[in-house]
Formats: structure tokens, C-alpha cells, sequence
């Protein structure tokens, strides 16, 4: 045991819990940072709210509703009826 963990009064399995907590925290890190990597090239692929910038999540929201909505319609008016999937 390194002497600075014996001054700690630190066991072995202290030690190893600790290690397995720490191993635990760096990767769900890993998580959130590819996470957050993720939602900014999000934010960034749609145009930027008037108000907050590019970081707005309910802005961001709100837009693919939009977009969804506009698509829906857009696929509407070329597809007749008769035609359209029940899905």
C-alpha cells in the first residue's frame, strides 16, 4: 500500500472501492460529454433562436415540431388519399 494511503488510514478494499467509484465517474464523463458534443451539433444544424442564440433547447424543439408539421404537409398535398401508408 503507498505509504500516503497508510497515513489515510485507508484498507485495501477502501482503496479498491474508491478506484471503482472513480473508474465509474470518468465514464459516465465520457457519457455527458458526447452527450452534450451531440445536442451542440444539434443546436447548430438549425437556425438560432431570435431571442437565446443557438443554445436553445425549447427553440430547437419547437423547430423540428415545425419542420415535422411542414413535411407532413408538403407529403400530404403530392400523395392522394388512397395512396397514403397507415403508419
Amino acid at each position: 500500500m503507498p505509504p500516503e494511503m497508510a497515513m489515510l488510514g485507508l484498507q485495501h478494499a477502501e482503496i479498491f472501492d474508491l478506484k471503482k467509484q472513480l473508474s465509474a465517474i470518468k465514464e459516465e464523463l465520457e457519457i455527458t460529454t458526447k452527450l452534450v458534443a451531440e445536442r451542440t451539433r444539434l443546436l447548430k444544424a438549425i437556425p438560432p433562436c431570435e431571442v437565446h442564440g443557438t443554445e436553445c433547447v425549447p427553440h430547437a424543439i419547437e423547430w423540428v415540431e415545425k419542420v415535422k408539421t411542414l413535411g407532413r404537409v408538403i407529403l400530404d398535398s403530392l400523395v392522394k388519399p388512397t395512396e397514403r401508408s397507415t403508419t
